[in-house]
């Protein structure tokens, strides 16, 4: 049997007596509960925190651009546009692919390679002159028409000295055959 079971059969008849005076007793059972205590509305000084987050604001912007300045060509890598970007990867890789060509070329001589590089060379220094140029003036078209030249001009080089070589060993193989 349940304890409590037990305490009501055992108890009975002290349980059954009725109350006599019920508004009284929750007359103490109310004082005895503490009030609750209304929650404070606190009303927020909009100016104040509107200018707090204006300085805030005007002192980051402030240290960003100081930073950005004072950082030179890191942040202007990262700013150049990404079709600068695709143009550049793009050309490189065909450059890439003709100078090694151009390389491992049978008909050339030690010495037209060389000279050829060299060329080159000096034309990939006009391009990186050209793109530090860019970096201050972004979005210059005029620069970026430049660098594209510059890279078709390499492209074209290249074309035309490998024709040349491939011709003179189509023609030195016709001489062999004709003999």
């Amino acid at each position: 049997m349940d304890p409590l079971e037990q305490f009501i059969r055992n108890n009975k008849e002290e349980l059954k007596h009725k109350l006599d005076n019920k508004d009284a007793l929750w007359d103490a059972i109310n004082k005895d509960i503490a009030p609750r205590k209304q929650a404070v509305v606190r009303k927020l000084d909009w100016k104040k925190w509107a200018v707090a987050a204006s300085l805030f604001l005007a002192i980051g912007t402030g240290f960003f651009w100081l930073n950005s300045t004072n950082s030179g060509t890191n942040i202007a890598v990262h700013q150049k546009p990404l079709e600068v970007m695709e143009i550049d990867a793009h050309y490189q890789k065909l450059v890439n692919a003709r100078v090694m060509q151009v390389k491992n070329s049978a008909s050339l001589s030690a010495q037209q390679k060389k000279e050829i590089i060299n060329y080159l060379q000096n034309l990939e220094n006009e391009s990186l002159e050209l793109e530090k140029e860019l970096e201050s003036n972004i979005n210059n078209v005029q620069i970026i028409q430049a660098i594209i030249n510059n890279y078709r001009e390499r492209l074209d080089i290249m074309e035309k000295l490998l024709n040349r070589s491939a011709d003179q060993n189509t023609n030195k193989h016709e001489r062999n055959i004709s003999i």
